[in-house]
């Protein structure tokens, strides 16, 4: 494996100022070449396979979901569904025993596998690692794809936060725009079946949030095995299994502190159009100085600066609508 640190040997050859001044902040899109068995240091199909066994065998517990192939194929398991240890079904595929997964693959599905760090300790490490090193200070998770040909997320979406994703063995083609629809968006969204793009589960409050699909701005990119991409959030894309051989992958997520956790009830509307709030930032080289890295600082104060002037604005108002009141 390569030498330096966790994140040098992660983007490498890309050094991490150059990913975080240009792509991370820029919010543009990077694939970034490999080798195979590159990133199996970070995570194997060696390890992935030890984690199922776990589960199966009940020795851990992970949340796990299984989706149809792209020729959706009946799946051949119906009469072993009944036992109460399953995968469950979405998108139309069928609820999978938790113990037939090889066979699952091999009627071209896909399983895919939730919060990861919470069962696996080499992935709760990377997270670790990624969170010190980046100086980041909210939430992520890794959700594992173990994909036959032809599986994988067919219909265009985008999610509301960016990440980074590992491809582990074969091939996946991602079909994808390099800038996002909606920068730093507040949610989910996915291009419906009448060519409409939509939000998952909320409606645009702001016009910043108003969505626009532009195919041609849509390209293909390939990830092989070793390879990894950033794609930043609210960035269309869709996915698919490309080869015979399938497809394992696993895509780290990184997650904003929401207005609504730092600031009162009633300014999140506003101040959640300000796009710095909807994200969080990241440093390099790794801060090892005490408290908080200082564009983590500079962040959190600058919001509470806003709050601040956002509360100085509505005592003003407040006061000036109680002067006018008493004078009537």
């Amino acid at each position: 494996m390569l030498s330096g640190s966790l994140v040098e040997r992660l983007l490498d050859p890309v050094p991490p100022e150059l990913f975080v001044a240009e792509h991370w902040d820029q919010q543009r899109a990077l694939r970034i070449p490999g080798a195979p068995g590159q990133l199996d240091g970070f995570y194997s199909p060696a390890d992935l396979s030890a984690l199922l066994d776990a589960v199966a065998s009940g020795r851990k517990q992970l949340p796990m979901r299984a989706y149809a192939g792209e020729q959706r194929r009946v799946n051949p398991l119906d009469a072993a569904v009944g036992r109460s240890r399953v995968i469950r079904g979405y998108s139309g595929a069928p609820d999978v025993p938790i113990g037939h997964v090889d066979e699952w693959l091999v009627a071209g599905g896909s399983v895919v596998l939730v919060k990861m760090g919470e069962a696996d300790e080499k992935i709760a490490a990377l997270e670790a690692g990624l969170r010190d090193e980046l100086s980041y200070p909210g939430a992520m998770d890794t959700t594992g794809f173990v994909s036959a040909r032809g599986a994988g997320f067919f219909g265009f979406h985008f999610d509301a936060e960016p990440s980074i994703t590992l491809q582990l063995h074969g091939e996946k083609t991602w079909y994808l725009a390099e800038t996002p629809a909606v920068r730093w968006p507040r949610g989910s969204a996915r291009i419906m079946p009448d060519g409409s793009p939509q939000y998952h589960f909320r409606s645009p409050a702001a016009a910043w949030e108003e969505l626009q699909f532009r195919p041609d701005e849509i390209r293909e990119v390939v990830l092989k095995g070793g390879d990894r991409l950033f794609l930043p959030a609210g960035a269309w894309h869709r996915v698919v299994a490309s080869t015979d051989a399938g497809s394992i992958s696993f895509v780290v997520k990184f997650y904003a502190v929401p207005a609504d956790g730092v600031c009162p009830a009633v300014a999140v509307e506003e101040l959640a159009n300000d796009p710095s709030w909807r994200h969080l930032p990241i440093s390099w080289p790794p801060y090892r100085g005490p408290g908080l890295a200082p564009r983590t600082r500079e962040f959190y104060r600058n919001r509470l600066d806003l709050i601040e002037r956002w509360m100085r604005t509505r005592e003003e108002a407040a006061t000036v609508t109680e002067t006018r009141t008493a004078a009537d």
